[in-house]
């Protein structure tokens, strides 16, 4: 058993059509099909436009050269070591 997942829109119409990879064999299959109640909030001009505030925001972290050292440094401050 394979789990495919695809963002679809729903119109008016309320048809969905699916390419099925070429690797899956030709032949009677059963397909489950689940549906989420609520669309999916935004499009992905929202995603990018989201991310690029978080970069703004984190902005600072990145100007300390390696975030995972500064990061560890951070730690060892708070907990005192």
């Amino acid at each position: 058993m394979r789990t495919m997942t695809y963002e679809v829109d729903i119109h008016e119409e309320r048809t969905v059509t699916f390419k099925i990879p070429d690797d899956i064999p030709l032949g009677r299959h059963q397909l489950t099909l689940i549906v989420d109640e609520k669309p999916i909030s935004g499009k992905k001009s929202r995603d990018k436009k989201a991310f690029k505030q978080l970069l703004e925001q984190t902005r600072g972290i990145w100007e300390h050269g390696d975030g995972l050292a500064y990061q560890l440094k951070l730690r060892d401050e708070w907990d005192g070591r």
